[in-house]
């Protein structure tokens, strides 16, 4: 409908953030200290959280490349977790 009435869209997307991607994911974490990430305050454990980006409107357009949780280090929520920010 935007492209209709000439209208653009334009989505600046930061990836740090770790939030808003397309899908859940399982993977192994540990926690760690908020003040210094060297830190370890668990073993590893299993959680969910939105890590994969697929683009689903995008398709290979642009790049093949997929986001998913082995490009980052942290992330801010997991599914099931107390409290998050993790």
């Amino acid at each position: 409908m935007l492209k209709e009435n000439g209208v653009g869209v334009i989505v600046d997307v930061v990836f740090n953030h770790r939030g808003g991607a397309d899908e859940l994911e399982s993977f192994h974490v540990v926690k760690v200290d908020p003040d210094d990430r060297s830190k370890t305050l668990s073993g590893h454990y299993e959680i969910r959280s939105y890590t994969k980006f697929t683009f689903p409107g995008r398709g290979d357009t642009y790049s093949s490349f997929l986001w998913d949780f082995t490009c980052f280090t942290g992330v801010d929520y997991a599914e099931g977790e107390e409290g998050n920010g993790i």
